[in-house]
């Protein structure tokens, strides 16, 4: 696909029926306009022009914002900086959100005020924090909207935006997570904008949570994922992503998983992402963890996608020419600093333990202290399995590996493990501890 933010369009974003239907709700319901007059709620004079604008049809309504933007710009601000109101508020915000969808010009009408008396942010950043949920949604969306139609907003109001957003990626109503993730997707297509969602670190822990833990609803994971495509516009978002948050190990564990094509296709518009702006942080995870062989196997299946078509062969190609470039060693290097160990056929080579072994003391050991610590702090029975078959195999070849490895604190952890639940880690601790009990010391 064109790595574009500007292609969104192109994703065919879903509608959240859980917030058409709160809408829908808002619009089939009577208001008692007479009512909240005589109760000073609103004047006549609003009324008359609200409904106005309300009972035109798209054309007219349209027009008349135009002709009077200003003058209704000022009637929905001071309406909502003084309204209680519950039913009114809804009302009023409902109209405003309508509005905004029919009318993309009213935001920069409402934006005209940005510098009198915090306008138009103020009076909806208050009614975020409203005890009335679908208050407090229509606010968000309007906010959203708002801020993704100009390129710089006050840190203070962003900051103020994603805290709100944070709160509902922690609901468990998943059609409140959808939404939050729905206006991330609206407001972070500035780099402005993603680099101070990226300042705090919660927040894409946060969409972390959302992927791991809802595998079933496709249209949160979906969306959760454009978020992340998005960010990972930014060359330093890219370069830190797998570090800080693993994304890669999770992307491909949702590929192994999924079949819904669309799911499959922002995935590889990320690796891409990750490839072409951070290539060097992460091209050794992606071959350590095997993305190039289910790369592969994904591009042999029949793509009607043209961009998902030129993401996947992008990713195929590139992890291609870096695998060719590596020698056998290297490989080993990269599956170690990755941390996620393997089968792969360099642990099982008698050949390759007794060319390499020595390597792993090279620069004050470093690679062997890397291994030892995965040992050590791995809760992944693969990973474990892995780590002492090699620890095994380095006390094997290497004349001193005994006295090395048990400095470093590896003996002591084999021996826990050979009561693992865990069959292959215990069969890996049986045989490990068996070297340490028969080699000779040196």
């Amino acid at each position: 696909m064109q790595n574009s933010y500007r292609e969104l369009s192109s994703w065919n974003l879903q509608t959240n029926v859980f917030l058409e239907n709160l809408l829908s709700s808002i619009r089939s319901r009577p208001m008692p306009w007479e009512g909240h007059e005589r109760a000073g709620l609103i004047t006549g004079t609003d009324i008359r022009r609200i409904k106005a604008l309300d009972w035109q049809p798209k054309r007219e309504r349209s027009a008349l914002l135009l002709k009077e933007g200003k003058e209704y710009a000022e009637l929905f601000l001071r309406l909502f900086q003084n309204v209680q109101k519950i039913d009114l508020l809804q009302y009023l915000l409902n109209l405003c959100v309508d509005l905004l969808d029919d009318v993309p010009e009213f935001s920069n009408i409402l934006l005209l005020y940005k510098n009198k008396e915090n306008l138009p942010f103020s009076p909806l950043l208050r009614l975020l924090k409203h005890d009335d949920q679908v208050i407090s949604l229509l606010s968000g969306k309007m906010i959203a909207t708002l801020i993704s139609s100009v390129p710089l907003i006050p840190i203070n109001i962003l900051s103020r935006f994603f805290e709100w957003i944070s709160s509902l990626c922690q609901s468990s109503d998943l059609n409140i997570q959808d939404l939050a993730a729905q206006a991330l997707i609206e407001v972070l297509k500035t780099s402005f904008n993603r680099l101070q969602f990226w300042k705090e670190s919660s927040y894409m822990q946060n969409l972390i949570c959302i992927l791991k833990n809802n595998h079933d609803n496709l249209q949160l994971q979906y969306h959760t994922l454009l978020v992340i495509w998005l960010i990972t516009f930014e060359p330093k978002i890219s370069r830190e992503i797998n570090r800080r948050h693993s994304i890669i190990l999770i992307l491909v564990n949702l590929l192994k998983n999924v079949i819904k094509e669309k799911i499959i296709r922002v995935i590889f518009a990320i690796f891409r992402n990750l490839i072409n702006l951070a290539h060097s942080e992460n091209f050794s995870t992606m071959l350590a963890i095997k993305l190039l062989p289910l790369t592969e196997t994904i591009s042999d299946k029949k793509w009607l996608d043209k961009e998902a078509i030129e993401d996947i062969d992008y990713v195929k190609t590139s992890l291609k020419a870096d695998l060719e470039g590596l020698a056998t060693f290297d490989e080993y290097i990269l599956e170690i600093e990755s941390g996620h160990l393997s089968w792969t056929p360099s642990h099982s080579s008698e050949k390759f333990w007794k060319e390499n072994s020595f390597k792993l003391m090279n620069n004050d050991s470093l690679l062997l202290k890397k291994l030892v610590r995965l040992l050590i702090s791995s809760k992944d029975p693969l990973v474990l399995a892995v780590a002492i078959h090699d620890i095994g195999k380095f006390i094997q070849y290497y004349p001193t590996g005994k006295s090395h490895v048990q400095k470093l604190g590896a003996k002591q952890k084999v021996m826990e493990l050979m009561t693992h639940t865990d069959s292959d880690v215990k069969f890996e601790a049986l045989t490990t501890v068996r070297l340490f009990m028969s080699q000779s010391w040196n």
